[in-house]
């Protein structure tokens, strides 16, 4: 004859119990982190949609302000837009900047200051050409600078061959959409016959 083992029911009385509850919150803190990973995709993803709208609307702005600078270039007056500075030599303060010359509304500066290094960071907003309708209100209004930079540039720098000489440009595009919303500034230089 075998003995028979016997359990005594109280001795495993909420085990079960106890395993469960064990298992349901490890589902829970993987279900959590889950509902985290998936939130913080959502959130990386708006904010790259976000960037590619302000990135496609400085993409317009730039175009417009070259071709506002090939209009320039090609008028019957050439530059006759650009309003004239002359920046002194011996400027008794050369840490400030001074002020580019712009025509308000317009887009268009003067030839910059060379002892400044971002004088489209010192133009007030209505100095700035806005481009309309470019992607609709999701992107704010970008806007766009020309910088005349002088005349003498090679046209194809390329090429050392080519004796002819063009007039140069340097475009600055900016796209705000708004607070906490993404921002793109774009810049070119362009030449033009």
């Amino acid at each position: 004859m075998k003995p028979r083992i016997v359990s005594h029911p109280r001795s495993l009385r909420g085990a079960t119990l106890i395993v469960a509850l064990v298992l349901l919150i490890v589902v829970t803190l993987l279900g959590v982190a889950s509902l985290r990973g998936v939130i913080l995709q959502e959130k990386m993803a708006a904010n790259q949609y976000d960037r590619n709208l302000a990135f496609q609307a400085a993409e317009a702005a730039l175009r417009a302000g070259e071709a506002a600078a090939l209009a320039q270039a090609q008028a019957a007056t050439p530059n006759v837009g650009f309003p004239t500075h002359k920046y002194p030599d011996d400027d008794p303060n050369p840490d400030q900047c001074d002020l580019q010359p712009c025509a308000a509304g317009t887009g268009l500066c003067g030839m910059p200051d060379p002892m400044c290094v971002a004088p489209w960071d010192q133009q007030p907003k209505d100095n700035w050409a806005s481009v309309s309708g470019s992607l609709g209100s999701l992107a704010g209004t970008p806007r766009y600078l020309v910088e005349y930079m002088g005349i003498g540039f090679p046209c194809n720098p390329g090429n050392a061959y080519t004796a002819t000489t063009c007039k140069l440009y340097r475009v600055t595009a900016k796209s705000e959409a708004g607070a906490d919303r993404a921002e793109v500034t774009l810049q070119s230089m362009f030449t033009a016959p």
